[in-house]
Formats: structure tokens, sequence, C-alpha cells
């Protein structure tokens, strides 16, 4: 006991304790990682479990600038909307994969129904975003099966999103931006404010991410071709867009990266005390 109190030995011991203390509180940090992952789940369950409500009773409660956590963000609220969609205003939202595959989600202004703008308060023929899904990047093959919008009057079930504000933050500079001016036709981000200027009337900031898009009144069974499924096979992709799928709850690896932080800590701790026994036995 009298050698592990050696001076020599105490910047080793401070050295240890550091590293240990460290890899605790990693440990715990991924634990409190894995908490809110948890709270992200349930929230997702309870959200998506709702009613679907019409767009201007949904709207009623909800506010587009409110953090990810309070009662009032929109994100994965099930919604209804009807309206006729304008295909040619619609942009791509790039960086989207699907199986592996690059690609962009096609955003389509839809004109809201005068009874929906009339609810709202809003100007009449104002526009909502409808994410109808996503379509394959190709640099080898660049002509793609067309995504034509259906047209006519379309009504859309599906959960709605915030708009994206341009990134803030410490690290803001390396994300990706769109031009500050000019029009678009790919955007990193749905930014309501940045595509204002290109749309016909003024545009809700949310994003409605389609479920379902049919022609208004067509029921529960559509006529073929009006609702666009995944559909993928050898010949290739044969309906796009492809549907975005129905967000689920994630497992995550936090908790496993927490008990392999506390594992490392135990091993090095053990570890440092057979090493100080081997080099503070007495030689023969």
């Amino acid at each position: 006991m009298r050698g592990l109190a050696a001076p020599r030995l105490w910047p080793w011991h401070l050295l240890v304790a550091a590293v240990m203390t460290l890899f605790v509180t990693l440990g715990f940090w991924q634990l409190a990682r894995h908490g809110q992952l948890q709270e992200r789940n349930a929230r997702l369950e309870a959200r998506l479990d709702a009613p679907t409500l019409p767009l201007q009773e949904r709207l009623a409660d909800l506010d587009p600038d409110a953090p990810e956590g309070a009662t009032a963000n929109a994100r994965f609220r099930p919604t209804s909307a009807a309206g006729v969609l304008l295909p040619d205003h619609e942009v791509l939202l790039r960086g989207r994969a699907y199986e592996e595959r690059p690609g962009f989600h096609v955003l389509t202004p839809m004109r809201l129904d005068a009874a929906t703008t009339a609810a709202l308060g809003v100007q009449a023929g104002t526009l909502v975003l409808v994410n109808r899904g996503w379509i394959p990047f190709q640099t080898d093959d660049p002509v793609l099966p067309a995504w034509d919008a259906p047209t006519g009057r379309v009504a859309v079930d599906g959960w709605l999103e915030p708009e994206a504000d341009p990134p803030t933050g410490f690290l803001s500079g390396l994300a990706p931006r769109d031009p500050p001016e000019g029009p678009l036709d790919r955007i990193a981000r749905p930014d309501v404010d940045r595509l204002a200027a290109q749309m016909p009337a003024p545009l809700l900031p949310y994003v409605l991410v389609a479920e379902r898009l049919a022609p208004a009144g067509a029921g529960d069974a559509p006529p073929p071709g009006t609702v666009r499924e995944v559909r993928t096979g050898e010949d290739g992709w044969v309906a796009l867009p492809v549907r975005v799928p129905t967000p689920e709850p994630e497992g995550g690896p936090h908790l496993s990266y927490a008990l392999q932080w506390w594992s490392f800590a135990l091993i090095g701790g053990v570890g440092y005390l057979f090493l100080l026994r081997e080099r503070l036995r007495p030689s023969d």
C-alpha cells in the first residue's frame, strides 16, 4: 500500500482517474441520449396514432416555429387537405434516399380549396407544399419515368412537417445552402420564405407529406394510377414518385454505447490495478 502512494506514481494515478471519469461521463451522456430517443419515439407514436384532422382544424393549435418537443410543433401530425396541384411550380428536395439509392423528394404546391383558406383566415388561393414522394437520381441514365401529378381537384392524406429555416449555429457554415436569390428547381431544404418569390400565391409554412393522394371523392378504391405507391421490379421504376415511408420508432445504439463506455472504464481501472501489482511486487 505504501508503494501506491509513491510520488512518482501520482501522475499515473491522476491520468487513469481522469480517463475513467471521462469514460463514465460518456456512458451517462449516451444513456441520456437513449432517454431522449425514447421520448421522441413515444412522441412519434402518439402523434401518428392521433386522428387525421382537416388542415384548418389541425393548424388551429400549431406553431410553425415551435421547438421539436413542444405541443404546438407540427411534425408528424396526421392531416388531410384538398385542392389543385400546380406541378409547373414544383421543386425537388435533394439529398433524399430510398433503399440506399440517392434521389429527391418532389414538393408540389397545392392550391387549397376556398373553404379551407376561409377557415384558416388566409388569402384565397393560398398554397401548401405537398411532398408527393421520392424519385431517383441517376447519373448514368438521366431519363426517368414521368412523375406527373394528378390533374383536377385532389385529396391528400398524410402528416405535417414544419418548414425548414436556414441553418444557424457554430457549424451552420458546413450545412448545404440554397443560393440567396433567383428561382430554384432543386433545394436543400423547404424554406418557405426562400421559395415564396417563385410561387404564384402565398405559401403556408408547412409541408404535407402525402401517404395517399387521389382525385377528391375517389373513396378508398381510387382508379388505377391515381395513387402513387412503391412499385419496383426487374424493368425498373414503374410508378413514381415512391411514397415516403411512414416514420417508425428507432432503437438507436445509445444504450449499447453507454454499456461500452462503462465497460472501458471498468477494464481500464482493473487493468491498471493489476499493472501496479506487477510493478510493485517484490523481486526475488
